[in-house]
């Protein structure tokens, strides 16, 4: 692990340059340490796949100081047992799927073991950017690996389900982007409260028809759906 400078007000926390659960559970690690302990001076903590990004306030933290804490906290995180991650259950319409023959052609599946097989991992959730809430999570088995599009759409639907090479994800509004889409999901993903998901997150899909996709979303607009339905 390697800590170094990023700006006036901000470290770097470095792990090996790899996608790796195990990695990243200790980046996850010592982000709740930092949470839970250094609370005080700390502006903003962000998770990646491989690093941590912390910024703090130069009048109450000096460099040299917090970077010997960080260490600290590594240490003391990989020392203990790691918490559970929490487990979201998410469910998909993959019959929203403009990029539906595409991605048979791309894979040389046909629908419905796509389907099958992108609904049968667990994923892990990253790191959240690129939008906000947007969840990169990952690995796709190799058999849906599939390019980016050659030309990105102007607009992709909020809550669209998508997958380009190894990593899946769910579009919290609507923007451009270039991923293959595969389905849409029933539930919001981001609202100006709060992220649906975040980093260290386990999550499994599991499909629904069209029927069920709409009766989600009355139950979302009457405020009559379980959220609690989704952990587990």
């Amino acid at each position: 692990m390697k800590i170094k400078p990023f700006g006036e007000a901000a470290l770097l926390v470095e792990w090996e340059a790899t996608i790796a659960p195990e990695i990243h559970q200790q980046v996850v690690d010592l982000q709740a340490q930092i949470t839970s302990q250094l609370a005080n001076g700390i502006t903003f903590i962000i998770p990646a796949y491989c690093s941590l990004l912390v910024g703090f306030d130069p009048a109450i933290w000096e460099r040299q100081l917090l970077t010997a804490q960080l260490r600290h906290l590594a240490e003391v995180a990989s020392d203990r047992i790691a918490k559970p991650t929490r487990k979201l259950h998410i469910p998909v319409c993959y019959e929203q799927a403009p990029d539906r023959e595409e991605v048979m052609a791309l894979t040389g599946l046909d629908w419905s073991t796509f389907v099958e097989m992108h609904s049968r991992k667990t994923y892990r959730v990253y790191m959240l950017g690129f939008l906000p809430g947007f969840a990169y999570m990952g690995s796709l088995a190799p058999a849906l690996n599939c390019p980016r599009k050659r030309e990105p759409r102007a607009a992709v639907p909020a809550q669209s389900v998508a997958i380009t090479g190894l990593q899946t994800g769910i579009y919290p509004m609507a923007a451009p982007g270039g991923w293959q889409l595969v389905g849409r999901c029933p539930i919001p993903i981001f609202s100006a409260d709060d992220f649906l998901f975040q980093a260290g997150d386990a999550v499994q899909f599991y499909p629904v028809n069209e029927q069920e996709f709409k009766d989600i979303e009355q139950k979302i607009e009457g405020q009559t759906f379980n959220w609690e339905a989704i952990y587990g």
